[in-house]
């Protein structure tokens, strides 16, 4: 379905569906209009483009017009939603729709038949396991017997729950000295700047410190980590190869489990304050939650544990 550039610019006058006129747009470029309108960040206007591109798909391959879309087409296309992707996912993806839908009824394109649609609720429970104490220790262990940059990223995210992100964001210079303990600067979630910082405690600071030992560092904005691969050497890392690095080191211990991600030493991280006998509070500023109610998923997390290992059902096999 088409729709005319002009009316779309002026946005005074209601489009009548099946319009077409010489001098028209797609819906990949009505998308983008409405992506290029969002004021947030270059990542999260990709995140919504990637999130409507499965929409049009979705509407393509079904033989819908974007100008025969009703409520019931929404709706089907959550149930779609709800059976093929997580519910994260498919949280995101409505609310992109919605967003959508917003903007074309503000321009007068369409009406917003998306509007009160809702979002699945998401179970407040992690999906990635944290690592038992004697899994901590066969890591740290294995860690050990690889090279020191892959040992120092494992070691950095498992002592301060850092996020992948971070981790690629991280330059040489932002290892900073406050107070009389190492400090390195981040930029946290939605953040334009680097205005937060976790401690590198001695262990942690020491593996990093190995690791820069055997590089010739020129520039104080190097990055953190470089790549060692021949096609990109000396480059910043991505999130997916720091992905990897966790991955294959917790396969090296025998966690093969898809439960078991970088993701998971961030969790590791939070359930050892807890069970160290850290606050609830410690928690939320080791991983610079903005809600002490995400930390408190933590909690709930130890509960399972604990149960798992002094079940009621143990004492009933015991019993009869």
């Amino acid at each position: 379905m088409y729709i005319c550039k002009k009316l779309i610019m002026e946005a005074n006058i209601e489009i009548s569906k099946g319009n077409r006129v010489a001098n028209t747009l797609t819906i990949e470029e009505i998308r983008d209009l409405f992506i290029n309108s969002l004021d947030t960040k270059e990542s999260s206007k990709l995140a919504y483009k990637r999130a409507l591109s499965q929409y049009i798909n979705y509407l393509a391959n079904n033989n819908i017009a974007l100008f025969d879309t009703n409520r019931q087409t929404i709706l089907q296309y959550k149930e779609y939603l709800l059976t093929n992707k997580s519910t994260l996912t498919a949280s995101f993806y409505l609310v992109s729709i919605r967003k959508f839908y917003a903007f074309l009824e503000s321009n007068r394109i369409y009406p917003n038949v998306a509007k009160d649609i809702k979002t699945p609720k998401r179970v407040q429970k992690f999906r990635k396991l944290p690592l038992t104490q004697k899994q901590i220790k066969d890591l740290l262990l294995y860690c050990d017997t690889i090279n020191l940059r892959d040992s120092a990223i494992i070691n950095l995210i498992l002592r301060t729950g850092l996020r992948t992100i971070e981790v690629v964001n991280a330059n040489v210079g932002d290892i900073q000295e406050r107070e009389g303990q190492k400090i390195l600067l981040i930029k946290g979630k939605g953040h334009y700047e680097k205005d937060d910082f976790v401690i590198l405690t001695d262990k942690t600071y020491r593996v990093i410190n190995n690791y820069l030992a055997t590089r010739k560092i020129k520039d104080k904005n190097e990055p953190l980590f470089i790549s060692n691969s021949n096609n990109n050497k000396g480059e910043r890392l991505t999130t997916r190869t720091i992905s990897q690095i966790c991955k294959t080191a917790m396969r090296g211990i025998g966690l093969n489990d898809r439960s078991y991600t970088a993701h998971s030493l961030r969790h590791t991280c939070a359930t050892a304050i807890i069970k160290g006998g850290g606050t609830l509070e410690q928690v939320q500023y080791t991983l610079r939650h903005k809600n002490i109610t995400t930390s408190q998923i933590y909690i709930n997390s130890i509960i399972d544990s604990e149960r798992l290992a002094n079940s009621g059902e143990s004492i009933i096999e015991n019993c009869f």
